[in-house]
């Protein structure tokens, strides 16, 4: 008896109670809600969260969504990848999933973001450590998205001075 008048078993009942008593609040309240959520997740806007994802997260599959299979993506990164030059889609994943091999992310942050017509840019301060020898490192990436057709696509991915 004492267990169906504890405070979590109080809280379980109201919310069933109330939850019977008024479902369509609740459906009402789900589907008002759905339009602010898909709004919020734009194309550059998932676009932007893949990327900062791949480096927060250490995972190249995070680009996979946003490589485009028939253009050309410009990496350059000294100090992290001997790969320089433009790479087709399977060739970035590579060189990606080969930097996170070697390093682990500490922090990752977009710092500042622009956009001029259908090109994006941001910029990503990264924060890492290599595996091999405990060194911490930073690199700050200029990323560089081009949009068409609702969707955007990774074109450049450089670093720059810290």
């Amino acid at each position: 008896m004492n267990a169906l008048r504890s405070p979590s078993s109080r809280l379980a009942r109201f919310v069933l109670r109330h939850l019977t008593m008024r479902p369509l609040v609740l459906v009402l309240l789900i589907v008002a809600g759905a339009p602010a959520v898909v709004a919020a997740e734009s194309p550059l806007g998932s676009a932007r969260h893949h990327v900062w994802s791949a480096f927060a997260q250490g995972d190249a599959a995070e680009l996979k969504p946003i490589l485009d299979s028939d253009g050309k993506t410009y990496v350059s990164l000294p100090g992290l990848s001997d790969e320089q030059g433009y790479f087709g889609a399977s060739q970035v994943y590579y060189v990606f999933r080969d930097i996170y091999a070697r390093v682990v992310c500490d922090d990752a942050k977009i710092e500042s973001a622009g956009k001029k017509d259908d090109v994006a840019y941001f910029r990503i301060t990264w924060s890492y450590t290599r595996k091999d020898s405990g060194e911490k490192g930073q690199a700050v990436l200029l990323i560089t998205l081009e949009g068409g057709s609702g969707s955007y696509v990774l074109t450049d991915v450089r670093s720059a001075r810290p």
